[in-house]
This record gives structure tokens, C-alpha cells and sequence, in this order.
């Protein structure tokens, strides 16, 4: 089976490039749940200090991550864009 292209590969959607090889492949489903356990390890104290104690960090790590999570789901988006 021949290799894929490379810039083949850069048009695929986000979630079909980065994420659909996680769910289809059960060898991958351990290594998705040890970053899904990342992320919320990572986020838990981020919305507790952001929203609960209203700290300026926090609530700028939020707006980060929120901006930044739109712009990986816009293929055509760049952060310059925003």
C-alpha cells in the first residue's frame, strides 16, 4: 500500500488527521486516555482558580485555551486571523 502524501495528509480535517486514529486503532485507546486524563488534570485547577477565585491568570489561560480550541476546529483559521 503506497504511503500517503504529506500534503495530502495537510488537508484532512483536524479531527480526522489528529484524532480518528485514536478512536479507530483499540492498540491507541490507553495512550487517549492517559492525554484525556492530562488535559483534565490540567484543566480542573485552571477552571476552579478561574471561576471560583476569579484569578486574572487562570482567567486568561481560559480565554487562551477557548481561543485556541475555536482556532484547531476552523481549518482555514490562523491565530493572526483572530
Amino acid at each position: 500500500m503506497p504511503e500517503p502524501d504529506a500534503e495530502a495528509e495537510e488537508h484532512l480535517p483536524f479531527a480526522e488527521r489528529w484524532i480518528a486514529p485514536f478512536v479507530h486503532e483499540p492498540l491507541l485507546w490507553p495512550v487517549a486516555l492517559v492525554i484525556i486524563a492530562h488535559a483534565v488534570a490540567f484543566l480542573a485547577p485552571v477552571f476552579l482558580l478561574g471561576l471560583r477565585d476569579r484569578r486574572i491568570g487562570a482567567l486568561g489561560a481560559l480565554a487562551g485555551i477557548t481561543v485556541l480550541s475555536g482556532a484547531a476546529g476552523c481549518s482555514r483559521c490562523t491565530i493572526a486571523s483572530l
